[in-house]
């Protein structure tokens, strides 16, 4: 068996999450406590604006495991699961076609569910009850202060091994799961235990905009104006916001999640510091919002063809409207045409004359 524990950054926690209660969608499946996380596909994490809210240490830890317990790496084995002997692998779901349904439960194909637009959704599932901590990491929360539409934290364990029929399995199970920030809410959920105390105990969120509890229930802190999340000084276990402070800057002068010396270019995100060997919150050379390990959607976009009164530069991709220069993106290595065209930046320029 091939384990690896891992704690993740921020996500929002989607609908109808099972947390005070275990459920199963068929008669036939074990009922599960769980959570579907959303990461946003810029990497920001909404509340506090910071490039914090990245799956990359998830699939860095799935890869780890398929090569110690299988000899094949994630993205292979994601290629074609059945052929390794895997029914049901955990995966990430591109929010962008994750479609609404209609009366009778069927999918209308174009009409995206608001929650999933941009966000990678990746259930997390338990067969025990799931340990609810407070962001300060010391305190159980229960069932009605745990909502979906929040945001969280989580340590999981992804395992791979082999089972006493013989057959594979990869999968992610949901241990603890920390609130760090409101917002607004999606649906309701909530479970506690005791164990999550021990994990976060020591890692309270400063920024959290989570007043400790008033009647059982937390409250939003009182916001300093121009900065989401941000908490009033004073309030225990919150962290003062420096004087200067804007929302996604993390050092004076610099963006966070920008590229040093390339202006207006998307670069990697930043692992806040924490006891795990956390992944970096980008690997080199894969565009940000993009999920290491998931191959880029196979469906090209429709050109846009450009007015004719405008000059279409000749490279292999055309810009679309609202975007950066190309030459500001090609500065980055680790924009490729074909990134730029599968993050629907740009459009296959069929004009081009090598």
């Amino acid at each position: 068996m091939a384990q690896k524990i891992v704690l993740t950054q921020y996500f929002r926690i989607g609908p109808f999450a099972n947390l005070d209660a275990p459920y199963a969608s068929k008669p036939t499946d074990t009922p599960k406590f769980g959570v579907t996380a959303l990461f946003p596909k810029n990497g920001i994490c909404k509340p506090n604006g910071r490039p914090e809210s990245n799956p990359a240490n998830i699939v860095e830890a799935l890869n780890e495991v398929c090569m110690t317990e299988f000899k094949v790496d994630y993205a292979t084995l994601m290629a074609n699961h059945a052929a390794y002997g895997i029914q049901y692998p955990p995966k990430f779901v591109d929010g962008d076609q994750d479609w609404q349904k209609d009366a009778n439960n069927n999918p209308m194909i174009g009409q995206v569910r608001p929650e999933s637009a941009g966000m990678f959704k990746l259930p997390m599932k338990s067969a025990d009850p799931v340990d609810l901590v407070s962001p300060n990491g010391k305190e159980n929360l229960s069932a009605a202060q745990v909502c979906s539409g929040y945001w969280a934290r989580a340590e999981i364990s992804v395992d791979a091994y082999t089972n006493k029929a013989n057959q594979r399995v990869l999968s992610i199970k949901l241990l603890n799961l920390q609130l760090a920030y409101i917002d607004e809410k999606l649906a309701s959920g909530g479970n506690q235990k005791n164990a999550g105390t021990q994990t976060f105990a020591n890692m309270a969120i400063g920024d959290s905009n989570v007043q400790p509890a008033m009647n059982g229930i937390p409250q939003p802190a009182a916001a300093i104006p121009g900065v989401p999340g941000m908490a009033v000084p004073g309030v225990p276990g919150q962290v003062p916001a420096p004087a200067a402070m804007v929302p996604g800057v993390a050092l004076p002068g610099a963006a966070a999640g920008m590229v040093p010396g390339v202006p207006g270019v998307p670069g990697p995100g930043v692992m806040p510091q924490q006891q795990y060997a956390a992944a970096p919150g980008m690997v080199p050379g894969v565009a940000p919002g993009q999920v290491p390990g998931i191959p880029a959607p196979t469906t090209v976009p429709a050109p846009t063809l450009a007015p004719a009164t405008v000059a279409v530069p000749n490279h292999r991709v055309i810009m679309k409207a609202g975007e950066l220069p190309y030459e500001q993106y090609k500065a980055n290595p680790g924009w490729t045409d074909e990134l730029l065209v599968a993050h629907g930046k740009a459009d296959w320029n069929y004009a081009y004359v090598g």
